[in-house]
């Protein structure tokens, strides 16, 4: 198991340039990476709305009209987010 984990994590950061391997030793360093990735989740919400991969990953039977208006509503939401 620790074998597949290195060979995806090499493959990972060769497409990656950049990227570094961290070690994680304490709490702290957990709640550094969360608070990190919360930010990066919250700038790309903010920058994006709502993509189509996400709207098709719902548990729904998609189609073109509900996923225009889930864009329109996130937007108007985000907008007024943004406007404080």
């Amino acid at each position: 198991m620790l074998a597949l984990h290195e060979a995806r994590l090499h493959a990972h950061l060769a497409r990656e340039p950049g990227v570094e391997v961290r070690p994680v030793s304490r709490l702290a360093d957990i709640e550094e990476f969360e608070n990190r990735l919360r930010t990066h989740a919250r700038e790309f919400r903010l920058a994006n709305g709502i993509t189509d991969p996400e709207i098709r990953g719902m548990n729904i039977q998609f189609n073109d009209v509900f996923a225009h208006e889930l864009k329109r509503e996130v937007a108007e939401r985000l907008a007024a987010l943004q406007a404080g």
